[in-house]
């Protein structure tokens, strides 16, 4: 029996063992900042927005083991059976008494390995964050999507600024979103925390922007965009890490697992 607080097992999205492309050839760069260069949100990283971009280069075969999926992110409501049970730190999402089906937000990693920790213990299953590369299959699909719901980014099949919703919503109000494998939001409403520490793929090189300074180059990749950002971090491809400020503290997580069968 799966522990308070833990996804039901018809929940988790069983993903095979897949050999996939991960990440972006020239190609697909140069797409990306022809599609949003001129829509950033803040118009003045227009100069460096390619460099961004190029934390994806070069594209490179990955086999994946297969692995389990919470369908959807850990929602508030999860959060505050942990919060009863583990009393810490207070997300924001949980201070503003957002509703029980959003996902938390505000959450820092220490606050997610620490969850699954927690649930580790309650139930036993050896929950987990996924990797980056379990992430970016997860979103892209055995077809390599470029959006977890297809090719051409929409606004109404995710949560991203261009949504106008202007808040977090119900992890499961967007099922057009959904990726090829079933799994939801993962486009958009909370950037989503994976265990992976950011580093260039092999035959790329570093990229010394304002989040290497921040953190000394080490930092783990947050996915898939959110709420108060634009629709480029919502590019499966796409990898971004912790920054400072009100826009950027839209934090969440989802829940791995090894093969769950």
């Amino acid at each position: 029996m799966a522990g308070e607080g833990a996804p039901p097992m018809d929940d988790i999205v069983a993903i095979p063992a897949t050999t996939f492309w991960m990440g972006s050839d020239l190609d697909e760069v140069e797409r990306a900042v022809r599609e949003w260069q001129d829509r950033l949100v803040d118009r003045a990283y227009r100069s460096v927005f390619r460099d961004w971009i190029l934390k994806e280069y070069p594209a490179h075969r990955v086999t994946v083991a297969a692995f389990g999926l919470a369908r959807v992110p850990v929602t508030n409501r999860d959060y505050r059976r942990f919060l009863r049970d583990r009393p810490g730190s207070v997300p924001e999402s949980l201070i503003r008494d957002m509703p029980g089906d959003h996902p938390v937000w505000g959450v820092s990693l220490a606050d997610a390995r620490a969850y699954a920790a927690w649930l580790r213990r309650v139930d036993g299953q050896a929950w987990r964050l996924p990797s980056e590369t379990e992430w970016e299959l997860a979103a892209a699909g055995p077809q390599g999507r470029r959006y977890p719901y297809g090719d051409v980014f929409s606004a109404l099949q995710c949560n991203s600024i261009e949504s106008r919703r202007g808040m977090t919503t119900p992890v499961d109000a967007f099922p057009g979103g959904a990726s090829d494998w079933g799994v939801l939001d993962l486009a958009g409403n909370v950037e989503e925390w994976t265990m992976t520490r950011y580093e260039p793929y092999s035959g790329g090189v570093p990229v010394a922007d304002d989040l290497a300074r921040l953190h000394a180059g080490a930092y783990n990749v947050l996915r898939g965009g959110c709420f108060a950002l634009g629709g480029d971090l919502t590019r499966t491809r796409r990898r971004h890490g912790p920054y400072v400020g009100a826009q950027f503290a839209v934090t969440g997580f989802r829940l791995a697992l090894d093969d769950p069968r």
